[in-house]
């Protein structure tokens, strides 16, 4: 199975929906050992306002280069509210490298440089067609370069497609989290802590695929509630600490919103 930030690219194009991609990466990384995510609240002068932050611990030399970089990112806002919505040039400047590696490796095509000359040939053709059509010229003429104008455009959104050899290893990095959150559904029914324990150990990956969603998450804890089974140590609340695996999931579900892993109009409580 590829990583992560690989799997992320190869499913959103280029560097895709980021938000998602670095959520699964918090979480991971916290669920290594390499940071504690943190529900708090912070004074504003309109009164308490819930946050989300990361506690790091000692920058371990078995992470990636890769692993590091976001890692002390993370560490440079204040919240995870910060990372989540104004981290994007960060973020997107990050994956490059890793697309990068992916076109080395024949799973990504790099078409850059044609979309580039679609963007210019299909505004060239969108405003022929409109100056056309706006001096009564044949409106058939007109139409056709309006239509083939935002063809090229639509061609020149197709930056950086996958190779059959990417689109396969991006089908199979979907199916395998369906599998799994099917595996989870079916058991939350008969044994909710075998489900739970599931849920811990591909949490990432179910976050990036859009599956562990906020709503997703809280309709799990109403499942597990009472349940016993692992919490999830690497999350904490400093506001109402938790005593049981579905009040984490609760938790977790709050600072995925913070990180941007949903809504952007939902706030964080």
């Amino acid at each position: 199975m590829c990583s992560l930030p690989a799997a992320a690219v190869l499913r959103d194009g280029a560097v895709g929906a980021t938000r998602w991609a670095f959520a699964a990466l918090a979480c991971q990384l916290a669920r290594d050992g390499h940071c504690t995510l943190v529900r708090t609240r912070q004074r504003r002068w309109w009164g308490p306002t819930g946050v989300a932050t990361v506690d790091l611990h000692a920058d371990p030399t078995v992470l990636s280069s890769f692993e590091q970089t976001v890692l002390r990112q993370l560490g440079r806002h204040d919240t995870l509210n910060g990372f989540g919505f104004a981290g994007s040039t960060f973020r997107r400047r990050t994956l490059r490298d890793v697309r990068a590696d992916l076109v080395e490796k024949g799973e990504l095509v790099d078409r850059s440089r044609r979309s580039t000359a679609c963007v210019l040939l299909g505004g060239v053709l969108l405003v022929t067609s409109g100056v056309g059509l706006g001096m009564s010229g044949p409106v058939a003429w007109g139409g056709t370069g309006l239509g083939a104008g935002l063809g090229m455009l639509g061609i020149a959104t197709v930056r950086y497609p996958c190779t059959e050899a990417g689109a396969r290893i991006r089908a199979a990095h979907r199916a395998s989290a369906e599998q799994t959150r099917n595996e989870i559904e079916d058991r939350l029914s008969t044994s909710p802590a075998r489900a739970a324990a599931l849920l811990v150990g591909t949490l990432p990956a179910l976050v990036l695929e859009r599956i562990a969603t906020p709503r997703w998450l809280h309709a799990v804890a109403d499942a597990v509630e009472g349940a016993e089974g692992g919490r999830l140590d690497w999350i904490q609340d400093e506001g109402e600490p938790g005593a049981s695996l579905a009040d984490d999931l609760r938790t977790l579900a709050a600072i995925l919103k913070a990180l941007g892993a949903g809504p952007w109009w939902v706030n964080l409580w």
